[in-house]
């Protein structure tokens, strides 16, 4: 995820997804709990320049209160809800360098039509100058490697790419992504429908795109 000016620096993603522990109704419910994630990953380079990239999913009262203000997206004002002990929601905060949070990616933990356990990214907001067509693979490849490790078979994304992302080049980043993959048909997933006065709904309609986690 690099800016135009550092396209040849060296790439890392130290990823850390410190997921919350799942209250028992939901934890019972999908019989397992997102726990820890970090994965470092790094790409070559001629320079010894290179950009750090954390995802967080700890609760944070501040950041979680209203992201879509940050991410300037549509759920400004009337967030997700994030932390109901009924809804398996992540908030997950990106960070760049020492604390500089830079956009937010809304994951639900669910299954799908063969009661296969994924993960939903329902939105990935990340309003900054930074290179997803190289980032894409290794975005991918890093969620990849944990949710083999929790049993989950496959990412999910929306099948329309205004539900991908607000952000054009995001979503054109995944979408070159899935038709490099061969991915091209959707399934469908389990996704609540809540009624909560002050929050937003969910984008999906069920109809999402699944990316299997390799050797699954």
């Amino acid at each position: 995820m690099l800016s135009s000016q550092l396209k040849e620096s060296e790439q890392i993603l130290a990823g850390v997804i410190e997921y919350y522990s799942m209250p028992n109704i939901t934890a019972t419910l999908f019989d397992r709990g997102i726990e820890e994630f970090q994965k470092k990953l790094v790409r070559g380079s001629k320079e010894n320049t290179e950009e750090v990239f954390t995802l967080d999913g700890t609760p944070n009262d501040e950041l979680d209160r209203n992201p879509g203000k940050m991410s300037g997206d549509c759920t400004d004002g009337l967030p997700l809800p994030f932390g109901d002990p009924n809804i398996p929601l992540f908030n997950i905060k990106v960070f760049k360098g020492e604390g500089n949070h830079m956009g937010n990616i809304y994951l639900l933990e669910t299954q799908d039509e063969e009661k296969r356990q994924v993960w939903h990214l329902d939105a990935i907001q990340v309003p900054a100058s930074v290179d997803w067509d190289k980032f894409i693979k290794t975005f991918f490849d890093a969620l990849f490697a944990e949710a083999e490790k929790k049993g989950v078979a496959g990412i999910t994304v929306n099948d329309e790419s205004h539900h991908i992302s607000n952000y054009d080049y995001i979503s054109k980043a995944v979408l070159d992504y899935l038709e490099k993959s061969g991915i091209d048909e959707t399934i469908k997933i389990d996704y609540p429908k809540y009624k909560k006065k002050g929050y937003s709904h969910l984008q999906t309609d069920g109809n999402v795109f699944f990316i299997p986690v390799p050797n699954k």
